[in-house]
């Protein structure tokens, strides 16, 4: 539920992920302006999520991104990481569970 005297500021990250899911962006396009978004409302102050569901569902694109790699094979650890593929599979989920919000 939202709370009017708190007003969320994750509207972009919204946008990017539902544009991304519907393929209006390009994967990589995606991964360099979510990213670039989220750590310029981080500095700007705590995000603000519209609601509690909103916030872990944006976290956990957040989390897929931050294992992410364009040849996970050449990672320490390849088990550990997965390709823009299985990124776009989370946002395309993403998408669909924060257009039920």
């Amino acid at each position: 539920m939202t709370n009017p005297s708190f007003p969320s500021n994750s509207d972009e990250l919204v946008r990017l992920i539902q544009d991304a899911a519907s393929g209006a962006i390009a994967p990589e396009m995606f991964l360099r302006l979510f990213r670039e978004t989220h750590e310029v409302l981080e500095r700007a102050g705590r995000v603000r999520y519209a609601s509690k569901e909103q916030a872990r569902l944006i976290w956990d694109v957040l989390w897929d991104m931050e294992y992410c790699s364009p040849d996970p094979s050449k990672e320490a650890r390849p088990g550990d990481w997965h390709t823009a593929d299985h990124l776009m599979k989370t946002v395309k989920h993403t998408a669909e569970k924060l257009a039920k919000l």
